[in-house]
């Protein structure tokens, strides 16, 4: 297997995110593709919180003092958005809506290219469904702009998708 080098890389530049309320038919590529994906969240500056499998570490600890480790369930964690503050934003009025709520919306991730494509550089998708934890708003200082922070609970596995022709 061929090691990856800078040139393959993918940087932030140019990633977008988009949100639909509907559920893909399955929870496949071909489910979160025939979607609409009509609404883009616009002023997108960061996406965090360490989103991605994890297994909970289930630990029992004998009496003859040998611990036993096993992997309990699997977390996708949560995703954490960083959005310009804008009610011209659809997609960030509707996730603000859906605080507290236990409905799950659909969003997708979809990176870009950034510069010249190396031999093994391919831009892709990630798709999933949450709930909307929290939308947080930060008021900065006069040199900032406004924000909100959305938290969406990540259920069910992550999927990945090569990107759409034309990204």
């Amino acid at each position: 297997m061929p090691m990856a080098t800078c040139a393959d890389r993918i940087g932030s530049k140019g990633t977008k995110l988009y949100y639909d309320a509907a559920a893909p038919a399955t929870h496949d590529a071909a489910g979160f593709d025939a979607l609409t994906w009509a609404d883009r969240i616009g002023l997108l500056q960061t996406i965090g919180g360490g989103f991605g499998p994890e297994a909970t570490a289930n630990e029992f600890e004998l009496l003859e003092g040998v611990k036993c480790k096993y992997m309990g369930s699997v977390d996708q964690g949560e995703i954490s958005l960083t959005v310009g503050m804008s009610q011209a934003d659809a997609a960030l009025v509707a996730l603000r809506a859906k605080v507290g709520s236990n409905d799950l919306v659909s969003l997708m991730i979809e990176t870009s290219f950034n510069g010249a494509a190396g031999a093994g550089m391919k831009p892709y998708r990630i798709f999933m469904r949450g709930k909307v934890r929290a939308a947080r708003n930060t008021i900065g200082g006069v040199n900032d702009s406004n924000t909100v922070e959305i938290i969406l609970l990540i259920e069910g596995d992550l999927v990945y998708a090569d990107a759409v022709d034309g990204t």
